[in-house]
């Protein structure tokens, strides 16, 4: 053993590890004093969203998953975030854990706040599902991720919209026009690196668009909602036998009647309602305040009463 390894060996309170190199070691520190050092005092100051920041949201920059707005809608939160006091970007990605109530309480209650700060601020500026899946989030982290999933998952079809939505781009002289040419370069990319674009996305796209401008508007909301579901995707064959049912509900002919394969085309479709966010039904059906069946809504929570006391 030479003299450098024999001083290392015998040198007390420390260990030799490999450090990364060749034959190299790195002594590390067993003292007690090292192994009982108190943790350290989380640093979370109480976050605030300035008065300008809390005006009106405009309708069309609502996060909504049939105007496939996700990449924009999502910078513009992160971009408000990081303007307010406390950073609070950091509750969105999970950068700042929440602190252990029992050895940091106040800097607990701090975080909670801003995490419930951060999940209203979003919540008022979505829609549809999207409002519904905020609010039953439990961290503001957590409600990132969920909508992060629902709205990268759309494949062909949010390809489809993304080209629409190319299409019907306009320049504004009020604004830097290279800049908006550079806007529409970009937009390109991320079309182009989304895959190849299939007639059938296409075809789907532009049934739902046509759909949701006219008096079937209540099937479109059904299918968009149902794009966030990968393990089935919308198809255009699809939504002609859904149309074929639909003709057979409009002509008057028994449902009943209804084959097998156009049932099973509406089966995996979720039905959710815009007027009181819930599953289960759609706003034609909604005895809510605002759905179409308020008038009726005494006779119906009978019906539903008796119905739950016969089972």
């Amino acid at each position: 053993m030479d003299e450098t390894n024999s001083q290392s060996a015998s040198t007390p309170g420390n260990q030799t590890l490999p450090s990364g190199g060749a034959g190299e070691t790195t002594p590390i520190s067993t003292s007690a004093s090292a192994a009982s050092s108190p943790p350290v005092k989380p640093y979370i100051v109480a976050g605030s969203v300035s008065s300008a920041n809390h005006a009106s949201f405009p309708d069309d920059k609502m996060l909504d998953l049939s105007r496939n707005n996700w990449h924009e809608w999502s910078k513009s939160i992160m971009n408000t975030l990081a303007m307010c006091t406390g950073n609070l970007t950091s509750w969105l990605d999970g950068s700042t854990p929440c602190p252990d109530p029992t050895l940091w309480p106040t800097e607990h209650v701090i975080w909670n706040g801003n995490d419930r700060m951060v999940r209203a601020f979003c919540s008022a500026r979505a829609s549809g599902e999207d409002h519904v899946l905020i609010d039953k989030s439990f961290t503001a982290a957590g409600m990132w991720i969920i909508l992060k999933k629902r709205h990268s998952r759309q494949g062909p079809y949010a390809q489809a919209l993304r080209l629409r939505d190319l299409l019907n781009f306009k320049f504004e002289v009020s604004k830097p026009l290279a800049s908006q040419a550079r806007q529409i370069s970009e937009e390109c990319e991320r079309i182009v690196a989304m895959g190849t674009l299939s007639a059938d996305s296409l075809a789907v796209v532009a049934t739902l668009h046509i759909l949701n401008g006219g008096e079937l508007k209540h099937i479109a909301n059904q299918l968009i909602n149902a794009q966030s579901d990968t393990s089935n995707p919308l198809t255009i064959a699809r939504i002609i036998r859904i149309m074929e049912l639909e003709q057979q509900q409009l002509d008057g002919q028994d449902p009943s009647a209804v084959t097998p394969v156009a049932l099973a085309a509406t089966a995996d479709v979720p039905k959710f309602c815009t007027n009181c966010k819930t599953r289960g039904h759609i706003t034609d059906r909604c005895f809510q305040v605002g759905g179409k069946m308020y008038h009726e809504r005494d006779r119906l929570i009978a019906e539903i009463r008796a119905r739950k006391a016969n089972r």
